[in-house]
């Protein structure tokens, strides 16, 4: 009942926040109604990708303003800025995890989303365009840095479109946000971007050695780099 009933709160709190400052709150956060007529510009123009990194960029500002809790990427190769079209793969944790939302598709019926997994893959090829996915398709609410199951959709997108799997690992952030411990701190939590996986001249009978491939390069990152974000070793170069 608790988990729930904080699970409730902490995404209302997300949403109404969200809500209030970007639509309600005076001036002089003159910032706030800047973004908002930057995204209904974008939105007007057709840009709706850039609308979505825009509401993206205000809700990372809003949560470290009001939270105090910030997600640092961590991409020394630059490859978020030169690998694209891409699909990134990352671990879904908890509530927090609405700050690197990138794509919905809807699970409920295996047809369909198959139907909605080549209609994106598709548009993602012709418009040069990037997606985010947790293919945990729910959250683990862990203490410690593990990988629930992966679902084949994000793999199924990625060989449809013809790009590469870029897995991006969130570390545990248990210490920072832990709904069964009734933990909310302040926090810094790193995301690091892994190496691109390619899936060119793949078919969809490679989904499973992809999938596999996938995430246990993500499973040894996630332990490194929580050990790293608890400072238990020594931080990687």
């Amino acid at each position: 009942m608790w988990d729930r009933l904080i699970s409730w709160t902490v995404n209302f709190w997300l949403g109404s926040t969200a809500l209030v400052v970007f639509f309600l709150l005076p001036l002089p956060v003159g910032c706030v109604e800047l973004w908002r007529r930057r995204v209904l510009s974008f939105r007007l123009l057709g840009l709706a990708g850039s609308a979505q990194w825009a509401v993206g960029r205000m809700l990372k500002f809003l949560m470290y303003w009001t939270t105090g809790v910030v997600f640092v990427t961590v991409d020394p190769h630059g490859i978020l800025n030169s690998v694209r079209p891409a699909v990134l793969v990352g671990n879904h944790q908890t509530e927090l995890d609405v700050l690197m939302l990138g794509i919905f598709i809807d699970r409920g019926n295996a047809k369909d989303a198959r139907q909605a997994l080549k209609g994106a893959g598709e548009e993602i090829a012709r418009r040069n365009q990037s997606v985010y996915v947790f293919p945990e398709g729910t959250r683990s609410y862990s203490d410690e840095p593990i990988l629930m199951p992966f679902k084949k959709g994000a793999f199924h997108l990625a060989i449809e479109a013809g790009a590469p799997i870029v897995p991006c690992v969130v570390a545990n952030y248990s210490h920072v946000f832990n709904i069964k411990a009734r933990v909310f701190n302040s926090g810094t939590i790193p995301v690091k971007v892994l190496a691109p996986i390619p899936t060119k001249g793949l078919t969809s009978a490679d989904v499973d050695k992809l999938m596999s491939e996938t995430r246990e390069k993500m499973l040894q990152e996630l332990i490194t780099l929580t050990a790293e974000a608890r400072g238990t070793v020594p931080a990687s170069k």
